[in-house]
Formats: structure tokens, sequence, C-alpha cells
């Protein structure tokens, strides 16, 4: 939930992986305003990966604070992304 989404839902997004002790984080950098750019972290686990690895999408969904959805950004992965994310999580390649 947020009072600041993106103004448009095809808007160019940066992948990042980062490692907190144990847990790996994912994260989107929508640039839909590159002074202000909109980021989306989540803590991930194998069978997250392995779901994105089959779908090699995932949609963000924007909500007001009464879960009405204000705006769904679609992320496709690339081959490299996905190989990545694997191996970051442990399940090769």
């Amino acid at each position: 939930m947020s009072d600041d989404y993106p103004k448009s839902s095809n808007v160019e997004t940066l992948f990042e992986i980062d490692r907190e002790g144990k847990d790996v984080i994912f994260r989107h950098v929508i640039m839909d305003d590159p002074s202000n750019p909109l980021t989306v972290e989540y803590a991930v686990d194998a069978d997250f990966v392995e779901r994105i690895s089959r779908k090699k999408s995932l949609s963000i969904f924007f909500v007001d604070e009464s879960f009405n959805k204000e705006i769904e950004i679609r992320i496709t992965f690339s081959d490299d992304e996905i190989r990545i994310m694997r191996r970051e999580i442990g399940l090769g390649t």
C-alpha cells in the first residue's frame, strides 16, 4: 500500500539483487520520474524464484488505503536476470 505510485504502467524499471544476512532482497527501481524514482523491495525465497523462473514475469500492484488498485506494473525478466536470481538463491542455473 502506498500513496505514491507511478504515473504510468509503461515505465522503465531497473532490477537489483542484494543480500541482507541470510535474506535475498529483490529491488525494482521504477523510473517514472528519474529525479525521484520509486523503489519496491521484498525478500524472496527459493519457491518464489522457482515460480518467477517459470512465469518470467511479475506484477506489482499499487493500491490506495482502501486497497483499491491504482496502477499495475508488469515486469518481465530476461534470461540473464533469471540466471542471476537462481544463483543468488542457491538454485543454480
